[in-house]
């Protein structure tokens, strides 16, 4: 869908297209967005509450592009973003709430949906349509590059824990140090109740005290 260019008491639409054409950060996502076919995502999804428009679905999947191209951490932060650039609200194809006594002609707080709507969208935003939009990235770049994408490598690096017993400069020093060492045996015995452990298992008897020898002091 295409954008839509309101007017104001300000700036008529000739004026705000050569603003848009001005603004760097219209056209550099201008240029992004035209590399990909949103027709896919043209449908309209359902509005966000009473007295709201009902944007295409392509908007909200813009709108979570800019959110990763500008490394936006929430949704909060994103929806703060888009206030500040209410040109790039248009690009994204958001339907304007018109409001002629505004400078670019619209109402960018009440056209941008509710960060609870956001949320709701990108949960159930149909996975098959960013499929379909990002499979055209593979598609072109095989066509510019012959042959790319039929070889796929992966490296596997394993984890270890981060702790002393992995640390094999942790145990060199003190190697002899029994302190430093796990306390406990390890017990591998295939026998159900093997010798090691019946001698873990049975009870500690003391031992009985037996009298000492006395002695007998010679006069």
């Amino acid at each position: 869908m295409a954008s839509i260019i309101p007017i104001s008491q300000q700036f008529d639409q000739q004026t705000i297209s050569k603003i848009i054409a001005a603004d760097a950060l219209v056209q550099r996502y201008h240029r992004l967005f035209a590399l990909l076919d949103w027709s896919p995502a043209d449908g309209l999804a359902s509005p966000g509450g009473p007295g709201r428009p009902a944007h295409p679905k392509s908007a909200f999947a813009k709108a979570f592009l800019v959110r990763v191209c500008e490394k936006q951490a929430s949704m909060p932060a994103l929806r703060a973003f888009l206030l500040e650039h209410p040109l790039l609200v248009l690009e994204l194809g958001f339907r304007p709430t018109l409001d002629v006594q505004l400078p670019y002609g619209f109402d960018v707080e009440h056209t941008l949906p509710t960060v609870r709507w956001l949320n709701e969208q990108l949960r159930t935003f149909d996975p098959r349509l960013l499929a379909d939009l990002f499979a055209q990235t593979v598609q072109a770049l095989q066509q510019e590059i012959p042959g790319d994408g039929s070889v796929v490598s992966f490296d596997v690096t394993h984890l270890y824990a981060n702790v002393k017993e992995n640390n094999l400069r942790q145990y060199v020093p003190e190697r002899y140090n029994p302190d430093r060492h796990r306390r406990g045996r390890l017990l591998r015995c295939d026998a159900p109740l093997c010798q090691c452990q019946r001698e873990q298992s049975a009870p500690i008897r003391p031992r009985a005290l037996q009298p000492r020898p006395t002695t007998q002091r010679r006069s």
